[in-house]
């Protein structure tokens, strides 16, 4: 994602090449609510933690919300701060070879579903590829 530095509860988050020369974007992943959740604490003596859910996600249920949230009370009572949490629906074509085509719900209306689902949790977020 690139670097993270925490000053006086100000966090600097830098966009970075990897190695393929990507570059890692909001657009893609955004990091509102992680950098708001790092600003928030210190998180002094705990290791950080950022969790990602793949995943067809056709359709989204809450399942899929509620895992996120039981791996994050798990961390949690392990000394761990989770700082976001992520769902990252796959790709189309993993979704149609997955399901006949017509059970396929296209990747901008998972992602709309996904957005619709986690408007109000102050840590978890969608992340696309596309």
């Amino acid at each position: 994602m690139g670097n993270i530095q925490q000053q006086n509860k100000q966090v600097t988050i830098t966009d970075d090449t990897d190695s393929e020369g990507i570059i890692h974007s909001e657009k893609h992943t955004p990091i509102k609510k992680l950098k708001r959740n790092l600003e928030a604490e210190l998180f002094e003596g705990k290791k950080l933690a950022v969790l990602v859910s793949t995943g067809s996600f056709n359709p989204l249920h809450k399942m899929h919300v509620h895992l996120l949230e039981v791996a994050k009370k798990h961390l949690e009572k392990n000394g761990f701060a989770v700082i976001a949490g992520y769902l990252s629906p796959s790709h189309d074509l993993h979704v149609m070879c997955k399901l006949s085509n017509e059970d396929v719900i296209l990747a901008p209306d998972r992602c709309s579903l996904i957005r619709d689902s986690i408007e109000s949790s102050s840590w978890i977020d969608l992340s696309s590829w596309y």
